[in-house]
């Protein structure tokens, strides 16, 4: 679902490492949030984060991008993104772009029609065109933003757009606040893995045959990885300094904060251990999400709630589902509609919103869409039956959609299959599935359809070959935006599992 231009950058820096949420921005640079307030059908408002006021009510059609340093972009009639300040919506910054990142570290990456990918200013000024050989790019993280050669190589550039790490890459996370980045190449059987600095010197490296999955980004001193299913935490020279328990949950609620980190026991349940391994909340919550301030989201008998360092619920009431947006702020969700409260549970302000707008994977850089090719002439694939014609038709038609009334349901999905790397493209409405996806070492030329459903966090998907033969079964579940389980080979009766992220 991603942009041609953009569609490498998301195989190549792929989430096989999902970098913790601090990672992404400070707390101070989320000030406002895009909503649309529970009395308003078509438009998109703004409110303040501190006291709750809306201070541009029903003002955007398009749903307004994160909001970071005060800017934010939004497309405008013309299907192009334009970028605003908060404190001044009548003037627009820069130009109009085809394609563009939110701004971080005072810089976003854009692109014209026909043109190069530039790194702008604030001010909407150019402070470098790109070189013709770097066709994607990621957000700015930290001081580096992530590139893509001609090559499908990863590396980073500067906030001045020199790049300071040539793209040699597979696999490129983003960089954490301490510096560091966790990079990858792959072998015939193995990634190995190393975290390098800005100068693109190695601190320490291993291969996934040794620690077979990264969580997190070097983070704060450690870095989490899997090691037999168990999830253990590296220093700063690579060694083992805890091991903390089963490797479940979510990839980026790993990460110790304030000296605390979550576990979970063979049950599936969560609580949190100190820096020294000992357990500080027993593991009694179906799920513990750190709030990186020594207190938790923890989810209990299907409610959310926020709890302290030992395990007390401190927030007033209970909730259907929170979302962080700093440690003092959060959306909470009660019926059908959203608020806004502190850590104490108190409401911040009088709104009530029927949607929101929060999402730092998601900018017109990453997730603009470039409809599936679906050509049935000789090149990419002719022959096709009418079964698996028909699929990739009523696939395009979904999507093509879905775009148009920038619908929410389509996704790009990143990751493996028994180890072999695959880009999915699918679109979910009311529970049934319909896509394709191709392995990426023989391109998107050579689609197989997918249909399928979804339900109660399970998902079921079949897999079509040009002859409309189901070739193959995906049986699995989702969790946030993971989507893993078990693939079957309808031809060999071989099973593997596969993983992937949706973008």
């Amino acid at each position: 679902m991603k942009s041609k231009l953009f569609i490498t950058a998301i195989v190549v820096l792929a989430i096989a490492i999902m970098l913790p949420s601090c990672s992404k921005t400070s707390e101070t640079d989320v000030e406002y949030i895009a909503v649309k307030l529970s009395e308003s059908k078509d438009k998109w408002s703004i409110i303040d984060l501190k006291t709750g006021e809306v201070i541009a009510r029903d003002e955007f059609k398009s749903r307004p991008s994160v909001i970071v340093d005060d800017i934010f972009y939004v497309k405008n009639d013309k299907g192009e993104y334009e970028y605003y300040n908060i404190n001044d919506l009548n003037t627009q910054i820069g130009s109009s772009y085809e394609q563009g990142t939110y701004f971080q570290n005072e810089r976003a990456i854009v692109k014209k029609k026909g043109g190069k990918l530039m790194v702008i200013n604030t001010k909407g000024e150019t402070v470098k065109t790109l070189d013709n050989n770097i066709i994607a790019a990621k957000p700015f993280k930290n001081g580096f933003a992530a590139i893509v050669n001609e090559d499908g190589k990863g590396g980073f550039i500067n906030t001045d757009g020199d790049v300071v790490i040539k793209p040699t890459f597979d696999i490129a996370a983003n960089f954490s606040e301490d510096g560091y980045v966790v990079v990858g190449k792959r072998g015939e059987d193995n990634i190995t893995y190393s975290v390098i600095n800005a100068k693109g010197e190695k601190i320490f490296s291993f291969n996934s045959d040794k620690y077979s999955d990264v969580l997190t980004g070097f983070v704060g001193g450690s870095m989490a990885v899997v090691k037999d299913d168990k999830i253990v935490y590296l220093d700063s020279e690579g060694k083992q300094k805890l091991k903390v328990g089963e490797a479940k949950g979510h990839k980026e609620d790993y990460g110790i904060y304030e000296g605390l980190t979550i576990f979970a026991n063979e049950e599936g349940n969560f609580g949190a251990k100190n820096a020294e391994g000992e357990v500080v909340i027993r593991a009694k919550f179906e799920e513990l999400k750190p709030n990186r301030d020594g207190s938790f989201l923890a989810k209990k008998d299907g409610k959310y709630h926020i709890t302290n360092d030992q395990g007390e619920q401190i927030s007033a009431d209970e909730y259907k589902d929170i979302v962080r947006i700093n440690a003092d702020r959060f959306i909470v969700k009660e019926g059908n509609s959203y608020s806004i409260i502190d850590k104490n549970g108190k409401e911040i302000g009088t709104e009530t919103f029927a949607d929101y707008s929060y999402a730092f994977d998601d900018s017109p850089a990453l997730n603009e869409a470039q409809t599936v090719h679906f050509s049935t002439d000789d090149e990419d694939g002719s022959g096709l039956s009418d079964v698996a014609q028909g699929i990739l038709e009523d696939f395009a038609s979904l999507f093509s959609n879905a775009i148009e009334n920038d619908e929410s349901g389509h996704y790009t999905l990143v990751g493996s299959i028994a180890g072999v790397a695959a880009t999915m493209n699918i679109f979910i409405e009311d529970g049934s599935i319909s896509g394709s996806y191709y392995y990426n070492k023989y391109g998107p030329g050579n689609q197989l359809a997918l249909t399928g459903e979804t339900s109660d966090g399970y998902l079921y998907m079949y897999e079509f070959n040009e002859y409309g033969v189901n070739t193959g079964t995906f049986s699995g579940i989702i969790e946030g935006n993971l989507f893993s389980g078990m693939f079957t080979n309808e031809i060999s009766g071989r099973t593997s599992n596969f993983n992937f992220a949706a973008q």
